[in-house]
């Protein structure tokens, strides 16, 4: 768990080496224990810290490898954000069919369990992805349906991203008043 918090810390500050440091040695006391879900975990943070740096090929191996183990063992938040870094990788190389589809899934699974925060999450990308095909009515849709979410649970830095995202696909359909 200490080396899981390290990755999340470490990730958090960009420090992206010290986060792939940390989530190597805590998939190797996962494995050694056979705690699945903390293999699964360390998989995600190495992943996501690829991505960062934009290894695109190798985050996905390591995120696919994350959203196997999370399933194997069972925890759904884990299989919903292995989903949505899965989304990120897709939409950094342009394949929008494939993150709308990887976002889908995680938002299915965060309704199922109730998770708003990363309900939230879910429907900005999909917002995201819509902006990137010029989708605008779609976008605009899913950014509101967003940011309710996190004015209801008080998350303003989500609430912050998701505004600006709308103003920009606002703009983008023409709607200037808006």
């Amino acid at each position: 768990r200490a080396a899981l918090r390290r990755a999340i810390y470490a990730e958090a500050t960009s420090d992206y080496p010290g986060a792939m440091t940390a989530a190597q040695a805590a998939i190797g006391w996962a494995q050694a224990t056979g705690h699945v879900a903390h293999e699964a975990a360390g998989f995600l943070y190495w992943g996501q810290a690829l991505w960062r740096q934009s290894d695109h090929a190798v985050a996905r191996l390591h995120l696919e490898t994350a959203l196997a183990r999370a399933r194997a063992a069972g925890v759904a938040w884990l299989e919903a954000s292995s989903l949505r870094v899965l989304g990120a990788v897709a939409w950094a190389v342009s394949d929008y069919s494939a993150a709308r589809i990887y976002y889908e899934q995680a938002l299915e699974i965060d309704r199922r369990i109730g998770d708003r925060r990363s309900m939230g999450r879910s429907l900005n990308n999909l917002g995201l992805v819509a902006d990137e095909v010029n989708d605008y009515r779609s976008a605009v849709d899913y950014y509101e349906q967003a940011l309710r979410i996190y004015r209801d649970i008080g998350d303003r830095r989500g609430e912050g991203v998701t505004g600006s995202n709308l103003g920009l696909a606002l703009w983008g359909q023409g709607s200037f008043d808006a």
